[in-house]
C-alpha cells in the first residue's frame, strides 16, 4: 500500500474550534482490509501536556459513501479503523472527518513570545498561531504528495505562515506556500514524502479576531477538560467515599449500646477472668492478658515461677516455671490451653521460658480465636473481634490492590502512564480508611457493653486506690495477690502496688526472684515486667522460613522553534 496524495483541509473558526477533513487517494497492491489512521491527541508543550478535544465526524469514501469504523485509544493517541470494501490491487479515496478543539496557541504582545522569523517581528497586538502537523511522520508507507489548505476567519489580519519537511525534527522546507484572498493558506510539498517524513505547517495571524478562551473557560477546562484536575485526580474520590460509608457503618453497628455512667467497683465482674477482662476492655488478646493469665496460674497454684540470674550485664532474664498441681486443671479452657504451652516440651515438670521460643508463638496464636469464641458464647460480643478485623483488613488490602491496579490502568488510558500517583495514592489511602474503621468496627453486645462499664469502674478503683477506699475492703496480702491479674491485664499494676507497698511486705509464695535482699511490691511488679518482656519475645517470635512523545517545538513555529513533525496532530497509520 501506498499514499499517492494526502491533503488536509482545515478550518478554524471564530470560536477557535478548528474541523480537520484529511482526505488520501491510496493505492492497493494486494488485498487488504483497508486503513489504520493513528493520530495523536497529546502533546507537550512548554513542560506541560495538552490533550485535544478530539472527535471523530465521520469517514467517507471517493462518492461521498460512508464507510465503517472505529475509534479506539491507544496511549497518547486515538486509533481509527477503517474497513474499506474492495481494497484489492486498486485505488481508492478515503476522507476521514474530527475535530480537534484546544490545537491553538495564543502569544501576548511584548511578553517575550512574540514572533522573531523571516516575515519580520508581529508583536505590537499580539498573535495567534496553528502549528499543525499534517501528515505525521509515523507512516511507513512513501506519500507521494502532501497538501494543506488552512481556512481563517473572515478579518483576520497579520497572516504569516510557513511549512516543514522531512523527517522528525527536520527544519527542511520543501514546500510552497500561497495565502489567498488573505484567510486562506495553502501549502503543497515540491518533492515526494519517504516514510516517516511528514509535512508541517505554522500559521499565524494577529491576535483580536478569534476569540481566546476566558479566564472562566481556562478554568472549566482546568478542572473538567481533557487531561484537567479532574481526570487526573478522580482517584481521589474513592477514599472519600469509603470514608463516608466506613463513618456510616461504624456508627449504626461498630459503637456498645449506651450504658449508665461509670461508677467505682471493688471487684471484677464475677466469672470474668484477667484474660477475659482484657479482651472486654480493648476488644483484643494481647501480651498482657496472657502475662495476666500466668501470674494468675501461679497465683492459684498451678505453677511457680523462677528468676533466673542474668548472665550478663545486657542479658535478659530467664524464668524457670515448674508445674504444681499436675493431677488437676484449671477452670477457664483458655487457662488451661497456656498451661499446656507453657509444659508442651516441659522435663521432670520443669521448663524454662527460654526453651519456648519455637512452639509458644504458634501456641498463642491459636488461643486468640479460642479466647474470643468464649466471650461471643457468653454474649459479650455478636461476633469475634479479631474475624472482623481480619475481614476488614481483606476487604481493605483487596481495595488496594483493585484501585492501585485498575486504577492505574485507566489513568494510563485516559492520560497516559505519567501520573498514576492518584491511583496508587487512593488505593493506599481507602484502605487505610478501611482498615482503620474496621479496626474499630467490634461492637460489644448489650450485655457486653455493661461488663465493660464495670470493669472501667474496677480499672478506675484498682488505678486510684488510697486509703479510705482500702478501707472499706480487707486491704491485705491475699487482696493485692488477687486482683494483681486483673491490675496487669488493665494496665494499672504500678497504681495497686503503690497502695500496697507498705502492706505487702513478704514474696509470694509463687514467685522466687533471682536476688531479692528485700522486697516490696514495686520489687514484685519490676521482675513481672521482666517477664512480660520474656513473654512479648516469645509471642513475637517468628521462625526462619516464614513511541515518541509529542512535543509542541519551542515557542510554536513562529519562535525559532518550527520543524517537520512538530505541532499538534500527526501521527502515521498503515494498512490492515
Amino acid at each position: 500500500m501506498r499514499i499517492d496524495r494526502f491533503h488536509a483541509d482545515i478550518e478554524v473558526a471564530a470560536d477557535g474550534s478548528i474541523s480537520v477533513e484529511e482526505t488520501l487517494d491510496l493505492s492497493f497492491v494486494g488485498s487488504w482490509n483497508g486503513l489504520i489512521r493513528m493520530i495523536p491527541v497529546e502533546n507537550e508543550y512548554r513542560g506541560r501536556r495538552i490533550r485535544l478535544d478530539f472527535s471523530v465526524a465521520g469517514v467517507t469514501d471517493g462518492r461521498g459513501a460512508p464507510l465503517e469504523y472505529e475509534v479506539e485509544r491507544a496511549g497518547r493517541y486515538r486509533r481509527v479503523k477503517i474497513w474499506i470494501p474492495g481494497a484489492n490491487n486498486t485505488s481508492r479515496t478515503v476522507t476521514v472527518s474530527y475535530s480537534a478543539g484546544g490545537a491553538l496557541l495564543h502569544f501576548d504582545a511584548d511578553a517575550g513570545d512574540a514572533a522573531s522569523d523571516a516575515f519580520g517581528p508581529q508583536d505590537s497586538v499580539g498573535y495567534d498561531e496553528l502549528y499543525w502537523n499534517v501528515t505525521g511522520t509515523e507512516w511507513d508507507v512513501p506519500i507521494g504528495q502532501a497538501s494543506a489548505a488552512v481556512a481563517l476567519p473572515s478579518g483576520v489580519t497579520g497572516v504569516r505562515a510557513h511549512a516543514f519537511t522531512g523527517a522528525y525534527a527536520s527544519t527542511e522546507q520543501d514546500a510552497e506556500v500561497e495565502t489567498r484572498g488573505g484567510t486562506t493558506v495553502l501549502a503543497t510539498t515540491t518533492r515526494s514524502l519517504a516514510p516517516r517524513e511528514g509535512l508541517t505547517v505554522g500559521v499565524a495571524w494577529d491576535a483580536g479576531i478569534v476569540a481566546r478562551p476566558s479566564a472562566a473557560a481556562k478554568a472549566g477546562r482546568a478542572v473538567l477538560g481533557p487531561d484537567g484536575i479532574l481526570e487526573r485526580h478522580w482517584p481521589w474520590a474513592f477514599p472519600i467515599v469509603a470514608g463516608f460509608l466506613m463513618f456510616r457503618l461504624w456508627w449504626r453497628r461498630g459503637r456498645d449500646p449506651r450504658t449508665g455512667p461509670i461508677q467505682p467497683q471493688y471487684e471484677p465482674p464475677a466469672g470474668l477472668s484477667p484474660a477475659e477482662a482484657g479482651v472486654v476492655i480493648d476488644d483484643r488478646v494481647d501480651h498482657r492478658d496472657i502475662v495476666a493469665t500466668i501470674v494468675d496460674l501461679a497465683r492459684q497454684g498451678f505453677l511457680h515461677i523462677t528468676e533466673q540470674p542474668r548472665t550478663s550485664r545486657r542479658g535478659d532474664p530467664d524464668f524457670k516455671l515448674t508445674r504444681l498441681r499436675e493431677d488437676e486443671e484449671p477452670a477457664k479452657h483458655h487457662e488451661r490451653a497456656v498451661l499446656r504451652a507453657l509444659f508442651r516440651k516441659a522435663r521432670r515438670g520443669q521448663q524454662n521460658m527460654s526453651k519456648l521460643r519455637k512452639t509458644f508463638h504458634s501456641d498463642m496464636d491459636s488461643l486468640v480465636p479460642r479466647l474470643e469464641s468464649v466471650l461471643v458464647e457468653s454474649g459479650v460480643y455478636s461476633s469475634s473481634p479479631a474475624g472482623i478485623r481480619g475481614g476488614w483488613a481483606v476487604t481493605g488490602i483487596v481495595a488496594a490492590i483493585v484501585l492501585v491496579v485498575g486504577g492505574s490502568m485507566v489513568q494510563v488510558e485516559l492520560i497516559g502512564n505519567r501520573f498514576i500517583f492518584p491511583a496508587f495514592g487512593s488505593g493506599i489511602a481507602t484502605a487505610a480508611i478501611v482498615l482503620g474503621f474496621g479496626w474499630a468496627m467490634p461492637a460489644r453486645t448489650a450485655l457486653g457493653a455493661e461488663i465493660r462499664r464495670h470493669l472501667l469502674g474496677f480499672q478506675h478503683f484498682l488505678e486510684r486506690v488510697e486509703g479510705p477506699r482500702l478501707k472499706r475492703l480487707e486491704a491485705t496480702p491475699d487482696l493485692f495477690e488477687v486482683f494483681l491479674p486483673y491490675a496487669i491485664a488493665l494496665g494499672v499494676e504500678k497504681q495497686w502496688a503503690g497502695a500496697f507497698a507498705d502492706i505487702h511486705t513478704q514474696p509470694p509464695d509463687w514467685y522466687t526472684g533471682a536476688d531479692w535482699s528485700g522486697f516490696d511490691t514495686f520489687i514484685l511488679i519490676s521482675a513481672i515486667n521482666n517477664l512480660s518482656h520474656s513473654t512479648t519475645g516469645l509471642m513475637n517470635y517468628t521462625p526462619r522460613g516464614a513511541g515518541p512523545t509529542g512535543t509542541v517545538g519551542g515557542m510554536g513555529s513562529f519562535g525559532g522553534g518550527g520543524f517537520s513533525g512538530g505541532g499538534f496532530g500527526g501521527g502515521g497509520g498503515g494498512g490492515f
